[in-house]
Parts: structure tokens; C-alpha cells; sequence
């Protein structure tokens, strides 16, 4: 409804807005919502960003929301959030789905440079071998849009299995996908399809 920027100001009236997607037998519906808000070039502020997500189809019914509060400063295209929250809640078929992660973001647009400096993420996932499976992890992630690099490093546990693991694509197309893995055991029969 209203954006301006100017030499001295930024403002913004408050925006909302709703998107849905049917194909096949899913449906996707998403609701975005962001206050108003004001500031200067060099410093303006969002104090809560919203998106509010629902997956379904025969076998899952999911949501996803994601929020957080942004800020940047348009001369030097930089944008950040404290923390950045995505919360799952749903099921597939009789199992739920559930978890939370959270991070600080950062965004330098000259740059081409996105950095994800704190991960912590505990889910509770359908499990390929029946029932559910736990996850959580903890580490950092980074995207250069310049070198074409994605770089993730996590550690943490997959129900008993603790794990610390790099994960990296060195290139977009063809994309080259590099990882490394260190696990102390793991019990591949628990995820095996019967």
C-alpha cells in the first residue's frame, strides 16, 4: 500500500497479503504480514515480519511459519535480523511433524553475500522406516551469489547417532555438491523402508 525512500526517509504503510496454489491433490496456502514502519536510508527497521504457510494433500498436512524483525540500511544495501524463527507443526499420515529453527541473519547485497551465523534446530520428522525420527543440530551457513558457493557446517544428533558434518555447492549449474560426514554409529536398518 505505500513504500517511499527518499534522500532522507524510508517509510512503509502496513502490508498484507495471501497466496494460494492448488495442483493435483495439494494445495498451498501462504499469508505474509509486515507492520508499518520508518526510518532513514542508513538505518530503517521492521519490527515483526510474518509468513504463514499450509501444505496439504492425501498424506501430509503441515504448517510453517516464519518470522522476525529486519533492518538495514538501503545506501550500503546491508539487512539483518537478530533472529530469524521457522516453527513446523503437522503430520503425514499418522506421524507428526514438528521442530523449530532459529538464526541470526545477515545480508550483503554489494557483496552477494548471505551468512546464517548461528543454527539451532531440533525437529521431529516421518521416519522412511516407520514411526519418527529426532533431529538437532547446531552450526552456521553462508551463500555467496558471486562464487556460486553454499557452504553449511552443523553438529548435533539423529536420534542416537551424533554427527558433525560440512556440507558445500561449489557451483549453481551444473551444481557440484561437496559434504563431509563424521558419525560415531548409526543404525541404518531403523530408517529402512519395510
Amino acid at each position: 500500500p505505500k513504500l517511499a525512500i527518499t534522500d532522507k526517509a524510508v517509510t512503509g504503510g502496513k502490508i498484507s497479503g495471501e497466496a494460494k496454489l492448488s495442483e493435483g491433490g495439494r494445495t498451498i496456502n501462504a499469508k505474509f504480514s509486515a507492520p508499518s514502519f520508518e526510518g532513514s536510508r542508513e538505518a530503517f527497521k521492521l519490527p515483526a515480519m510474518a509468513l504463514d504457510a499450509t501444505v496439504k494433500d492425501a498424506a501430509l498436512d503441515a504448517n510453517v511459519k516464519l518470522s522476525g524483525a529486519l533492518s538495514g540500511n538501503i545506501d550500503k544495501m546491508l539487512f539483518s535480523s537478530p533472529q530469524l524463527t521457522l516453527a513446523l507443526d503437522g503430520k503425514q499420515g499418522s506421524n507428526a511433524i514438528n521442530g523449530s529453527l532459529t538464526t541470526p541473519f545477515a545480508a550483503d547485497m554489494k557483496a552477494d553475500t548471505i551468512d546464517l551465523s548461528a543454527i539451532a534446530a531440533s525437529f521431529t520428522l516421518p521416519n522412511p522406516g516407520g514411526g519418527t525420527l529426532k533431529l538437532k543440530a547446531n552450526g552456521r551457513a553462508g551463500v555467496d551469489l558471486g562464487k556460486h558457493t553454499v557452504s553449511a557446517a552443523l553438529k548435533g544428533s539423529l536420534d542416537e547417532s551424533n554427527f558433525d558434518a560440512k556440507f558445500g555447492l561449489t557451483k549453481f549449474s551444473p551444481p557440484a555438491y561437496t559434504f563431509d560426514i563424521g558419525i560415531d554409529r548409526i543404525d541404518l536398518d531403523r530408517y529402512r523402508s519395510p
